[in-house]
């Protein structure tokens, strides 16, 4: 586990001490970094990054030379699971993970996944959170029974089921292939076909030189001896089955596992259908939820989906950020994992803010040795952090002008665990009060006027006392700050009454 970090380059230099006692080594921690904009919260989850990566010198952003270290670290003790977290498409994070739709030219690292908005050829919208959270789900098709708990408490709080239609449809590669046989003349189709044939070999071959980076497990050499086994991979049955389809076909998540329905030739099981996905024959075409209750029953309607359930592009880009998060956390985490998050708070109702430290200590809680890092703005996150198995740092950036270098200082904040949002504001985020500077303009002015006790002229003091007593009116009959107006508007009036 991460205890101390340090960075330097040649004109910024930063130490922070992320676990107090080393005795929490084997524990699970959660640290929350709160700064203002510019203290470098997002720069310095990416050094991290790069340092459980076991790098120590390098080059960030190609220019800048970078000199790391990170206490607790050292060999064997780095972290045997890195899965970045994203609530920002402008997060630090490299966004090339392990998944087969990474370009077989591209490194690819198995133990480090990235859960954001952005793809890694730069898109950014929720259709990316979709195809992040499927394909986290079919990777680890083969251990999500474990989880089953897990994927409760990441769907509990969107009121949704832990359950997930995914619709299938040929991928760009193959549709296109199967629009050209269509076009071509029965008497020069075999031409065709032959180009389906090489496209069927080449999708195969790319997909066993990827794994030849990874740990493949048994299951998946038995899944690829299956597809062996059918003629031309299957590229031409899956071409009858798209052509007309009668049903649609799609997997289920349910129960933890993944089923396949809608038309399956002989021999063809589940496994099957999730290699032609993980291969590149099949694409998402669209995913459909279920809210909770209305899910008791296996669905196996050919309808596409019912009034009741809920089309994946019709979830909001908060529920998108929350699912693909924590769901595909729940697939990922295993034992010494660290986490790193970037503002998990944006497009977040206030309620699931106040829930998201609970629910991802819920999931983490099962994984000794694992730590999480967040970098927030949030008051709610922030006060979600018990300090027995977390603490809250606020970084702050100095410069040094007469060297004109960077210090980065990182101060423990006493414990907001429990506290009002407003009292974390002031406290915490330094934030002298969290109603609207235009709300509070005039009470500042007719303190600062009382402090000087100088008499007012009758038309000053009418002014001042009509616009504080139509903001007082406006406060809910329970809020103490109506009792202050009225202090002030009567003080007003004192003042008044001396000058006459």
């Amino acid at each position: 586990m991460l205890e101390i970090f340090r960075a330097a380059t040649k004109d910024f230099q930063a130490e922070i001490t992320f676990v107090p006692n080393p005795k929490f080594q084997n524990h699970i921690w959660t640290t929350v970094l709160i700064g203002k904009n510019g203290s470098r919260k997002s720069f310095i989850l990416r050094q991290i990054l790069e340092t459980a990566f076991g790098k120590t010198h390098f080059i960030y952003n190609k220019k800048e030379k970078i000199e790391t270290q990170g206490v607790g670290w050292e060999s064997p003790h780095h972290p045997q699971k890195i899965i970045c977290i994203s609530g920002t498409p402008l997060d630090r994070f490299p966004r090339s993970g392990y998944t087969p739709r990474t370009s077989s030219k591209r490194k690819t690292n198995r133990n480090f996944l990235y859960l954001g908005q952005r793809a890694s050829n730069g898109m950014v919208g929720t259709a990316q959170s979709e195809r992040s959270l499927i394909t986290t789900l079919i990777e680890n098709v083969e251990y999500l029974h474990l989880k089953k708990r897990l994927f409760e408490i990441a769907f509990k709080h969107l009121e949704l089921s832990p359950k997930i239609k995914i619709t299938l449809k040929p991928s760009k590669l193959v549709a296109d292939a199967f629009s050209t046989v269509e076009r071509v003349p029965i008497h020069n189709r075999y031409i065709a076909n032959d180009s389906i044939e090489d496209l069927s070999k080449k999708l195969i071959n790319n997909f066993k030189d990827l794994l030849e980076k990874e740990k493949p497990n048994a299951q998946i050499f038995k899944s690829m001896d299956k597809l062996a086994k059918l003629e031309h991979h299957g590229i031409f049955h899956l071409m009858s089955i798209f052509r007309d389809p009668k049903e649609a076909s799609y997997l289920l998540f349910e129960n933890a596992i993944i089923h396949k329905h809608g038309p399956n030739p002989e021999g063809w099981d589940t496994d099957v259908w999730i290699l032609f996905l993980r291969a590149g024959f099949l694409d998402i075409d669209y995913t459909v939820f279920y809210r909770r209750g209305d899910s008791n029953e296996t669905d196996t309607s050919s309808q596409p989906y019912e009034p009741s359930d809920i089309l994946g592009e019709h979830l909001s880009s908060g529920q998108w950020s929350w699912l693909a998060g924590f769901v595909g956390l729940c697939a990922e985490i295993a034992d010494d994992s660290l986490i790193l998050i970037d503002e998990p708070e944006n497009s977040l109702h206030p309620i699931w803010q106040q829930n998201y430290v609970p629910t991802l200590q819920a999931i983490t809680s099962e994984f000794p040795g694992t730590q999480t890092i967040i970098a927030t703005h949030s008051p709610l996150i922030a006060s979600g952090i018990n300090p027995e198995n977390g603490n809250v740092l606020a970084l702050k950036s100095i410069l040094d002008r007469e060297t004109n270098r960077t210090w980065l200082t990182a101060t423990p904040v006493e414990s907001t665990f429990g506290w009002a949002a407003s009292d974390v504001y002031q406290e915490a985020f330094g934030v002298a009060s969290d109603r609207a500077p235009s709300f509070t303009a005039t009470a500042d002015r007719a303190l600062s006027l009382i402090r000087k006790n100088e008499p007012l002229s009758a038309v000053d003091a009418s002014l001042i006392t009509d616009d504080l007593t139509t903001k007082l009116e406006s406060l809910p009959l329970h809020d103490p700050l109506r009792n202050v107006l009225k202090s002030i508007i009567t003080q007003l009036q004192e003042l008044t009454k001396a000058r006459s």
